[in-house]
């Protein structure tokens, strides 16, 4: 099944309803931010992997990101390729960052 949500809200409903494997969220989205989304998420389908979509790279949104239970983090300026990769990874179990992210932020709060 595939989806596409127009606000943080929706992302929700439709996780519950869908039940994915995996999430592309958005960090930045209206009514409900990704970050939020993904803990009210991951709360209702803990067997769901999100990975995080953003154009922020900064390393409070990564942190904050990887606090929320999401397995990986792509800039948005992260090839196809990447991506592909990304998603590949976190569908199986793995963890995954744009290679634009610093060597350090991989293992931030991981024990959170």
């Amino acid at each position: 099944m595939v989806g596409e949500a127009k606000n943080g809200p929706q992302a929700v409903a439709m996780g519950k309803q869908l039940r994915p494997n995996l999430v592309l969220m958005d960090v930045t989205m209206p009514l409900l931010n990704g970050l939020q989304a993904t803990c009210q998420l991951l709360k209702a389908i803990p067997k769901t992997r999100v990975l995080m979509l953003s154009a922020h790279s900064d390393e409070a949104y990564i942190v904050e990101a990887v606090k929320s239970g999401a397995k990986g983090y792509l800039i948005k300026q992260t090839s196809a390729d990447d991506v592909c990769n990304a998603i590949r990874e976190v569908h199986k179990g793995n963890t995954f960052f744009s290679p634009s992210i610093p060597k350090r932020l991989h293992k931030a709060n991981w024990d959170n």
